[in-house]
């Protein structure tokens, strides 16, 4: 299941084995996607969150604006995303 409800779970699970570690400063994104997650429109949903030392900073979970072909280019789109945020 790729629920918004589900992601949340893993990404708190990630940063909860993260926050020992972590150091205060470092800025750390964490991207997801689900390939022709929505059954009707075949469309993928891009996941992302950015910590920054132990905090969430920014995070986004939106359906994607086209249709994927495969996994790779749903988590192509994703790090594409992600990555016009952290500009």
């Amino acid at each position: 299941d790729c629920s918004a409800d589900s992601w949340k779970s893993h990404v708190h699970v990630i940063y909860r084995e993260q926050k020992e570690s972590s150091d205060i400063s470092k800025l750390v994104g964490y991207t997801d996607s689900d390939w022709a997650g929505d059954i009707e429109t075949r469309k993928s949903t891009s996941r992302y969150a950015f910590h920054l030392g132990t905090g969430a900073v920014a995070w986004s979970s939106k359906k994607q604006p086209t249709i994927a072909l495969s996994t790779a280019e749903a988590e192509y789109i994703t790090i594409i995303s992600c990555a016009n945020k952290s500009a």
